[in-house]
């Protein structure tokens, strides 16, 4: 799944960071913080990220507003800053970031080794701000710890506060001209509101409120909430087997939809009490632990494998809490064995277990620690099967020694029993080093990084084996796969990009992935792959009948201009149709349509089965371009035509 964001990227980075000896050379980038008109700003934070995405480090400015990152690798860099105090955060160079930068989107500052880089500046404009109170409705009280969101008119998060001990709150970050919607985020049991008065549960749709208009250097206040009480949930989790409180655990809590709504997770005691307000109704209350019991939903309902938590007890709620909605989980089975490398015998860290029911639903994952070890826990009586994975260019198996990359089949694998609480043993996993494809996908002309891409990797019979995704630097990688013959195909969803076969092979729909270049890797073996994207055309037009009524749902074949099919359009309700990401050259169309009318080929031309599309009048697609105009009028065809318009076939 496409998870790489560039905040995953940091997370990285940060790890790698805090992990890393020095051995950096004396590389540095340095300069300052000033306010727009103004003196240097104190105590502003500045971050920098290594444009690959594994440094990153943070300072925060001194009183004249200076700031300094030493001891940097010759590279290039990506700065931004961070503050609470009101500014408009920005990314180098003088690129305004409000609600969160993404550093990618910054300018790049390169360094060479051993040089300093100096005048790398900030300017930061004073922004806009929120402010107001928060109250209890009915004691007028102020409401502490309460956090307030702030989102643009696109519903993206762009600051925050939170409420004093007087109930009020002050917007941190700076915001830029323009509106807002302001919700409150709690969990001391009121119902949450946007902005004006209006309520705003869990997952409610922001834009309902009202919009908060705000300017520069200027706060906009009065923005308050009184927010009313609303009903709570409370119990006790505690193990079935000896008693003992249970505080590794969440509470979720479901409405009679099935809808999350809030959660809540217990005290050292295992008492808990759910954070948002709920309104009068009717909810199922389900545990998710990580001490090894088996969760339920209420009341004594064991569940596991994605349960449905309607299933369980009707919790109801009208005003106040609801007291007694108690847990007592027993403890579940375990299962544990050992990774280890299939040539050396050495345990691998970088390993886990993925634990399904015999059905193929994931009940949970369990890491291997540095001995190669994993421990399943909290498991309920019964059949598992077990698959063990490595991010260390290991294969993926079953137990016992059944491949499995993706899409596999279980009945193949062993089943493992668990009765609890008993610890299934043994159950261990010897895996082979796998191939690995990887490269890049980038833009022929630019060559900027493409991620709005998958990378199919097909084995040498043109079955799909591993779906790669593409991250924002354009990167792809196939994970272990079994060592063979592969064919690589794009899939991109981007406007005009044409995908291709490796190498260099353009494929619109219907191509031969067995036609490209093969790539042959060995185990423990990685290809490193280069895919440039061009840019295609599209043709347009549209499909109707001589009354002049659109035929809907009529198929448009695109052929080349040696007469192959390579994509099939569809007309929609008003009879349009477009087809895009065609490789520049010649195209022929031909009609297919279910409404009982003469298919065409364009321009005009009849055209029955088999007919040769060739036959048609040429459609030239140029990059970046619509070729539009391309318009069908189907006659109405003739049925019985040889004397039997009467439907009287007896004769035949």
């Amino acid at each position: 799944m496409r998870t790489k964001t560039w905040g995953a990227h940091l997370a990285l980075a940060l790890a790698v960071w805090l992990s890393s000896p020095c051995v950096l050379q004396a590389t540095g980038i340095s300069g300052t913080v000033t306010a727009e008109g103004a003196a240097g700003i104190e105590g502003i934070e500045v971050r920098i990220l290594n444009t690959v995405g594994t440094y990153f480090n943070l300072t925060t400015t001194e009183g004249a507003g200076a700031y300094a990152f030493d001891g940097l690798t010759a590279g290039s860099y990506l700065l931004w800053t961070k503050n609470g105090e009101g500014f408009i955060d920005e990314l180098y160079d003088d690129i305004p970031c409000a609600g969160g930068c993404n550093p990618f989107g910054g300018t790049p500052v390169s360094v060479g080794a051993g040089q300093d880089v100096t005048g790398v500046d900030f300017v930061l404009s004073t922004g806009g701000r929120i402010a107001g109170t928060v109250t209890d409705e009915a004691t007028a009280t102020p409401i502490e710890g309460l956090e307030v969101k702030i989102y643009d008119t696109l519903e993206s998060l762009i600051a925050l506060g939170t409420t004093s001990a007087s109930g009020d709150y002050l917007s941190a970050t700076g915001l830029p001209v323009g509106d807002y919607f302001v919700q409150t985020s709690n969990d001391a049991g009121y119902f949450d509101e946007v902005y004006d008065d209006i309520p705003c549960p869990a997952a409610c749709d922001i834009t309902v409120g009202d919009l908060v208009t705000v300017t520069l250097a200027s706060t906009t206040t009065g923005i308050d909430f009184s927010l009313s009480a609303g009903g709570q949930i409370a119990g006790v989790v505690t193990s079935s087997g000896d008693g003992a409180p249970i505080d590794r655990v969440r509470i979720d809590v479901y409405d009679a939809g099935g809808g999350w709504t809030t959660s809540a997770t217990p005290d050292a005691g295992g008492a808990y009490v759910t954070e948002a307000g709920l309104s009068p109704g009717t909810y199922f209350a389900l545990t998710d632990n990580w001490w090894g019991h088996v969760d339920e939903l209420y009341d004594d309902l064991p569940c596991y494998a994605g349960c449905s938590p309607v299933a369980g007890t009707p919790i109801v709620v009208t005003s106040g809490t609801t007291f007694g909605i108690d847990f007592a989980l027993d403890p579940g089975g375990w299962i544990t064995g050992v990774i280890t490398d299939g040539t050396t015998g050495l345990p691998i860290d970088d390993a886990g277990v993925e634990v399904f029911t015999e059905d193929g639903r994931r009940v949970m994952t369990a890491l291997a620690d540095a001995s190669g070890v994993y421990w399943a826990s909290g498991l309920p009586t019964g059949n598992f099967i077990l698959r063990a994975y490595s991010w260390a260019g290991y294969l993926a198996e079953m137990y016992d020694d059944v491949p499995c990359i993706e899409d596999c089949d279980f009945a193949l694998a062993t089943p493992v029993a668990v009765i609890q609480p008993a610890i299934t043993s043994g159950i261990d996993f010897s895996l082979g080093t796998g191939a690995v494809i990887n490269g890049t996908v980038t833009h022929e002309a630019s060559g900027s990084p493409i991620s709005n891409a998958d990378v199919l990797i097909l084995d040498d019979e043109g079955m799909p084996v591993v779906n790669a995704m593409v991250d924002e630097f354009g990167n792809f990688d196939s994970g272990a796969i079994p060592a063979g013959t592969y064919f690589v195909l794009t899939d991109s969803w981007g406007d005009w990009m044409v995908d291709e076969i490796y190498d260099d092979i353009p494929c619109a729909d219907f191509c031969e992935p067995e036609n490209g270049t093969p790539i042959v890797v060995a185990g423990g073996q990685t290809a490193t792959l280069t895919i440039q994207l061009g840019l295609g055309g599209a043709i347009a037009g549209s499909v109707a009948s001589q009354t002049g009524t659109p035929v809907v749902d009529c198929d448009v074949h695109v052929f080349d201009d040696q007469g192959v099919l390579v994509t099939v359009a569809f007309s929609d309700e008003s009879g349009n149709f477009s087809v895009g990401s065609l490789p520049g050259g010649n195209y022929f169309l031909l009609t297919h349509n279910y409404n009982n009318l003469v298919d065409e080929l364009w321009e005009d031309i009849e055209c029955g089965l088999n007919c040769d599309p060739t036959l048609g009048t040429a459609i030239l697609a140029e990059p970046e371009e619509t070729t539009g105009g391309i318009d069908f009028i189907l006659e109405s065809a003739e049925l019985f035509s040889d004397g039997f318009e009467s439907g009287d076939v007896s004769a035949w």
